[in-house]
This record gives structure tokens, sequence and C-alpha cells, in this order.
């Protein structure tokens, strides 16, 4: 069998769990298609050294207001490359143009399709009729689905899905990030993640001038908000470092340097940065707004709304409380890490293309 995953750009985290797919699951002979080698705005450095991948030539447009906007590729002549691969099942994430034309020609030929979604209801609250036309027609001929996470399998439930929901939760490499970390000072909150209006990094400076504790805010990330963030820091007298965008070595000893985790995000349809910091053994509070935090989060961290500054506060106090100099809820962030290893994860997703095939 011979099965074509397309999604939009080769992220890193999607590289490498298309790496292990490829790996431990030969007979798929899994083939990777991107909609386009790159995106504005994206500053990783890793591309895709995989087998059996290819980029599409794409004709890219960006909509939305700063710090919402959202890219869009439209690629050239996409069927044409999905012929010359020759899948038995085709694998096509979310509603972008890509994924339409690769629904289209599976109709023609006879090839089952599996749908893959990230997103929620949350973060597609605002569809226009185009979108909303792109999910029916997706979601109304797909033969199986793929979620990743529980967000995600509601969303599809409430399109109307009618075929079986598989979740395989988006996820890193955590053996990159697994660290062990016995000890916590309470002195230290890290937030990670692009520095626009969405990531909500203003929503926690504002939330820390009303905390018991007095912490240091390590901030890592970088974009247009940057200066507005610094002065908004030194304005309520919070001592703020920014870090920068780090990768790699760099960033594993940021998460390294930190207490709690703390994402006051406006919008996010997963939030991988949580699970990194999981895996770095720190405790977790998160947005109510970042729809992965609700599988990630059991008993390692709290999830509360960041637009109540004050209630925001008071999460972050009592995790630190709880957590203690023992770091005990840094421990169990460790261990449910584990959970969302390559490993666990995989079989689902593969669990999805043999239920298409079924059908």
């Amino acid at each position: 069998m011979k099965v074509l995953v397309i999604t939009n750009i080769a992220s890193p985290y999607r590289v490498d769990f298309f790496r292990y797919l490829q790996k431990s699951y030969p007979a798929y002979g899994f083939h990777i298609l991107y909609a386009t080698a790159g995106q504005e705005g994206r500053e990783w450095t890793a591309q895709s050294a995989l087998p059996d991948s290819y980029f599409l030539r794409s004709r890219s447009i960006t909509v939305g207001k700063k710090g919402w906007e959202r890219t869009i590729h439209f690629p050239v002549n996409p069927s044409e490359t999905i012929r010359s691969i020759a899948p038995d099942v085709v694998v096509a994430s979310e509603y972008n143009p890509t994924a339409l034309a690769a629904l289209s020609w599976c109709r023609r030929n006879k090839v089952p399709f599996v749908h893959w979604t990230d997103g929620t209801l949350v973060n597609e609250r605002n569809l226009n009729p185009v979108q909303k036309w792109a999910r029916r027609r997706i979601v109304g001929n797909a033969d199986s689905f793929i979620a990743s996470s529980s967000a995600a399998k509601r969303k599809l439930e409430a399109y109307g899905a009618k075929k079986e929901i598989f979740i395989s939760f988006l996820t890193v490499d955590i053996d990159k990030y697994l660290a062990e970390k016995r000890e916590s000072d309470a002195t230290t909150l890290l937030t990670v993640g692009g520095l626009i209006e969405r990531k909500g990094v203003d929503l926690l400076i504002e939330a820390m001038t009303k905390m018991r504790h007095r912490c240091r805010l390590l901030v890592v990330g970088g974009g247009p908000e940057e200066q507005k963030l610094k002065e908004l820091a030194r304005k309520h007298n919070v001592s703020a470092a920014f870090l920068g965008f780090l990768e790699g070595k760099a960033l594993r000893s940021a998460y390294a340097a930190g207490d709690v985790f703390v994402t006051a995000t406006r919008e996010d349809c997963f939030g991988l940065v949580m699970l990194e910091a999981m895996c770095a053994s720190l405790p977790i509070v998160a947005s109510s707004y970042a729809d992965g935090a609700y599988d990630l989060i059991d008993g390692n961290g709290r999830i509360a709304d960041p637009f109540d500054a004050e209630a925001f506060a008071e999460a972050i106090d009592q995790t630190l409380d709880e957590n203690g100099r023992d770091n005990a809820l840094g421990r169990r962030s460790y261990e449910r890490a584990r959970l969302f290893s390559f490993a666990r994860v995989a079989p689902p997703f593969v669990a999805a293309i043999d239920e298409a095939v079924k059908q």
C-alpha cells in the first residue's frame, strides 16, 4: 500500500512524526506532499529531508488582521503531482485548496480519502461562506477522520462527520525534550510563542500584577508585539526577560530555567509548547482558549481564563503553591508527557487509514 499524506508546510514536529511513520510502518509506503516549501513568519530552520517527500509550487495569500492572519496556499496543478505518485489512499490535512484538490482526485479515481484536522470549534468560530462550504465538502466525503485532540473530534462531530473518528494527538518528538527536574524555586515563569496579539503575553503580564508570588518572566519568541510588551512590563514593574526566538539546545535550556510554564493565548487549537514544557518537568497554567490543554493537563497544572486577570493570577499562585520545592506537579507533567510519544500517537493515525481502505 502507498499512503500519501498532504499537509501545508514542513514544520519540524510534523517532519519528525512523518519520519517515525516511514520507519515504523514500512508496509504503508508513506509519501509526504507539502503545499509549499516555506511560509513567511515561520522561523523554523528544519526542513524535510525525508525520502519520498514533495513540495508543490504554490501562490500564497495572507488574510486577516495582524496577529491573527492566516496564509492560504493555492497550489499549481496538484492533481498532476498526486497522479504521478499514484497513492492507494490519501490523508489530507484541513480544508485548504490542496486538500480540496486531493479530495476531487480521490473521488474521480475511487481512492480512499482520510480527513485530518487540528482545528476546533474555538478557532473556527468565525468562518466565511467559502470556508463553511469547504468543510461541508470534505467532512461529507471523507472515508475516515483523524482528530489531533478531543476538541478537534468534537468539532468534527458538530460538522456532521458520519464515519469513524480516530484521535491521534498532535505531538512532538518528546525524546528531544524529556528532562527530569527535581526541584523548583518558584521564582520563574516561562512562556513560549510568537509575540503577536493572539498569543496573549500582554494578558499574562497583566495577571502577574495580581499575583501573591513575586516572579520573573522569561519570554521566548519574536514578533511585532515585542516592543509593546517590553513597555507594558516596564509600566507594571514586571521583571521580564525577552530571549527572542530559540530552538534546539537553546530552547531546551530555556525550559530548564522555568519553574512554571504559562500560556495566556487568546486562541490556540492545541499548543505544542505546553507539551514541550511538560517534557521538561514543568507544571502548566494554560488559557482556557488553548484547546490542547484539556488533553494535556490532568493533575499537573490548571486551566483558567486569561481575560480574568485575578482568576488567572490565582491559578498561577495556586500552581506554585502546590508544586512546592519538590516540583510535585512538574514530575506529574514529566510522566504525562510520555502518553504523547510517537509510539502512542501513531497507531490511531494508521488505524484511520485502515478504516478508510475498508470502506
